[in-house]
């Protein structure tokens, strides 16, 4: 999977439905060929989210998404205040894995999570890959993607659209 220049998400999911749209074939209008970028995004990414789950049974708690293939997670600080230590995630396409919390910093709510078991012979967890923080600019177009106000296996999670506000410190952006 390639880079992209959008701050790809505090969470995604898959929107299946949306049609394939390359840029060679992207509608000359700016907000046309916007909407057709965020739909790739959604698309290419959205396999990599996850729901955050407390370890047995409970509602869905937050969500997060896989930035590595080794099952590294970006969620936010409060989800995993709420889910404790050890946590289960669960894919897009049903599948489900045991996590741990690895940090929190709840200043500025951003947490990191890692999937406690490898995945064989796939290649690794799916995974969205960031761009280096510095190429992204004030201004520039973000996609966030997840699980508000819990997961439910049947809802897809919304998209929403916005822009990169500012780079508060290096590798901290806010939109």
């Amino acid at each position: 999977m390639k880079r992209s220049p959008i701050f790809a998400l505090i969470a995604a999911a898959a929107t299946a439905a949306a049609p394939s749209i390359s840029f060679a074939e992207a509608p000359a209008s700016p907000l046309l060929q916007r909407q057709a970028k965020v739909q790739q995004t959604a698309r290419e990414s959205g396999r990599a989210v996850v729901a955050i789950l407390p370890g047995r049974g409970g509602a869905g708690m937050g969500s997060g998404v896989v930035v590595s293939k080794d099952g590294i997670i970006l969620t936010a600080a409060h989800v995993l205040r709420a889910v404790g230590e050890r946590f289960r995630v669960i894919f897009p396409d049903g599948t489900e894995a045991e996590a741990r919390a690895l940090g929190a910093n709840f200043d500025r709510d951003a947490a990191m999570a890692k999937i406690a078991t490898q995945r064989e012979g796939e290649g690794g967890w799916p995974f969205a890959p960031l761009a280096p923080s510095a190429s992204v600019v004030p201004g520039e177009w973000c996609v966030a993607m997840g699980h508000p106000g819990g997961y439910e296996a049947e809802r897809p999670p919304p998209v929403r659209v916005g822009r990169v506000w500012k780079q508060s410190e290096p590798g901290f952006l806010l939109s």
